[in-house]
């Protein structure tokens, strides 16, 4: 039986339904819930290309980001990029498109 598309970056989730490409947010419950410790999914947005759900995860992630100067924001940046390489070298081999 076929999962379908599933590429973990850690902080997001990507999947896809026979659509859009979707982009969830990942979080741990808190401490007052019945699923403390539990990872959950929030702020779904919808794509309808990866390249724009991609680009979607680097505007978020350099948002967060706590550079003060120049380098910084390059050498994030280029961790960044990184990512996307091992994300479009691990198509084929451990993710089901």
């Amino acid at each position: 039986m076929k999962k379908g598309l599933r590429i973990d970056l850690g902080d997001f989730l990507i999947t896809a339904d026979e659509h859009n490409f979707i982009l969830s947010e990942k979080s741990v419950w808190g401490e007052g819930s019945q699923h403390a410790g539990q990872d959950r999914l929030y702020n779904q947005q919808f794509f309808p290309c990866l390249k724009h759900c991609c680009t979607e995860v680097l505007r978020r992630r350099l948002r967060k980001c706590d550079a003060v100067s120049v380098q910084e924001l390059l050498d994030v940046l280029s961790r960044l990029s990184a990512l996307i390489r091992e994300i479009k070298a691990g198509i084929g081999k451990d993710y089901d498109i």
